[in-house]
C-alpha cells in the first residue's frame, strides 16, 4: 500500500487544532475540549493504522 503524503497528516492536525479554538471561543468547558479531543485522536490513530495488522507489527522481546 503506498504511504499517504505527509500533507494529508499536516491537514488532519490542523483540523483538530482549529476545531478545538473553536470550540474554545464558543465557549467549550475544558472538559468537552478534552472529550472532544480524545475522540478526534482516537478517529485519527484508527486511519493512521488502516491497513496495517497489529500481529505484523514488530515486537520487542522482554528479558
Amino acid at each position: 500500500m503506498p504511504s499517504r503524503p505527509h500533507l494529508y497528516d499536516l491537514l488532519a492536525l490542523l483540523t483538530v487544532v482549529v476545531a478545538g479554538v473553536s470550540l474554545f471561543i464558543a465557549g467549550a468547558r475544558a472538559a468537552d475540549l478534552s472529550t472532544a479531543a480524545l475522540a478526534m485522536s482516537n478517529l485519527y490513530a484508527r486511519w493512521n493504522m488502516r491497513g496495517h495488522n497489529r500481529l505484523d507489527s514488530p515486537r520487542r522481546e522482554v528479558r
